[in-house]
């Protein structure tokens, strides 16, 4: 039996190395080392390359050498006069263009001569799609870059709609306890005018008791109604001036009388009527400094300005602490400063208090309108308002600038 490690087979001796040669799947030249020229090519070279067999042999290895190789080897001396494997060559067509092929390079010797054996094989098509597939991907991860840019952009959107929802729902509420308290100062319009006539029927009925009582010779009665009739007459008289002050805010905002000059202390005094029935034992209520002081307003507008900074104050202190209203009277204006004991304005607070809808207090306490509305109200009348988060008396401070005289 042959041993194959040691003996060919004898068919193999039978097969001519032409035929082999020549019906090799890839390109094969042979090139002379010493002249660099071609000394055979098979079929599949001319296929690659586009130049005949008969033109290569015996012609100079440059011819398949590209003019250029900036971007990978060519197909030259520092190819196939190193023995191995070449990947990423350029070989150059007959047209000029260039093919990429991995060259495999075999040196042998005969008859003192040296070849360089060159199996050539075509690699133009997997370049080639190896480039699509890195561009496809390329593409694929900027489109999803991109993707991911419109997402995050999305979710901005999203965020800032929900955000915007929500402060149309807050809206919507404060409008609401907006309109319910526009429809409660209708009732109180009504309220008040009702309770006009009996209270003046009320008022004159204890000044005929007044009379009777004065005339009466009896002075045991005398020493037993008369603290009785005192009590009477004094509450009928908080009674009307909450009734005209109740009477006087339900008249604001409408045909308002025309700006004249009042006297700035006498009007916060009707407004501090409007509360009295909040101010308790625990609260102190004080109006210092120029109480002669004018300013150039009408009687509404001097109430609605004050009547919201009171009810603030009031809201802030709770059951127990001080407000503090300090008029002076400057050069062209007369300042008013109303401060309370409260916890003041909270941090980033404050350049929104004057702002529409904008409130510190919860929900349901307050609908965001009465500063804005309290400023509206103090531009219209050429003067100005600001606000503190801290003033004299440790809570909020404000401070309404009202002009003393008409303006040409």
């Amino acid at each position: 039996m042959m041993d194959p490690r040691t003996e060919s087979d004898p068919r193999l001796d039978a097969i001519p190395f032409r035929l082999v040669f020549d019906h090799a799947s890839d390109a094969i030249v042979s090139i002379d080392l010493s002249s660099e020229r071609i000394v055979a090519a098979n079929p599949r070279l001319e296929v690659l390359c586009g130049f005949g067999v008969v033109d290569m042999v015996g012609a100079r290895a440059a011819m398949l050498s590209p003019d250029h190789g900036d971007d990978g080897s060519v197909f030259g001396p520092a190819v196939y006069g190193s023995v191995g494997l070449h990947e990423d060559v350029r070989v150059r067509r007959a047209d000029g263009y260039s093919v990429w092929a991995t060259v495999t390079v075999g040196h042998v010797s005969h008859e003192a001569c040296n070849f360089a054996i060159c199996i050539v094989r075509d690699e133009t098509e997997r370049r080639s799609l190896e480039r699509d597939l890195i561009e496809k991907h390329l593409a694929l991860r900027s489109a999803h870059g991109e993707l991911s840019a419109r997402v995050a952009q999305l979710g901005a959107l999203s965020d800032a709609l929900e955000r915007r929802n929500r402060e149309l729902t807050e809206i919507s509420a404060r409008m609401a306890t907006v309109s319910k308290r526009a429809m409660l100062g209708e009732l109180a319009a009504e309220v008040a005018h009702s309770m006009n006539n009996p209270l003046a029927a009320l008022q004159s009925t204890l000044r005929t008791c007044g009379r009777v009582l004065a005339r009466s010779h009896d002075e045991t009665l005398k020493a037993e109604i008369a603290p009785l009739h005192k009590r009477c007459t004094d509450a009928s008289a908080r009674l009307a001036r909450s009734v005209e002050g109740l009477r006087a805010a339900c008249r604001s905002g409408s045909a308002a009388p025309a700006p004249r000059e009042v006297v700035v202390a006498v009007e916060i005094r009707a407004v501090l009527a409007l509360f009295a029935h909040r101010i308790g034992e625990g609260i102190r209520v004080e109006i210092a400094g120029d109480t002669e002081a004018t300013a150039w307003s009408s009687a509404d507008d001097i109430h609605h300005v004050f009547a919201t900074l009171f009810e603030n104050g009031l809201h802030a202190v709770g059951e127990r602490g001080a407000v503090g209203i300090r008029i002076e009277r400057q050069a062209d204006c007369t300042v008013v400063l109303v401060d309370d004991s409260g916890t003041g304005i909270p941090e980033g607070a404050l350049p929104h208090v004057f702002e529409p809808f904008f409130t510190t207090k919860p929900p349901g306490e307050g609908t965001g309108l009465g500063l804005s509305m309290a400023r509206r109200v103090v531009t219209r009348l050429g003067g100005s308002i600001s606000a503190q988060a801290h003033g004299r008396l440790g809570g909020a401070s404000v401070a309404v600038r009202l002009r003393t005289r008409e303006t040409a």
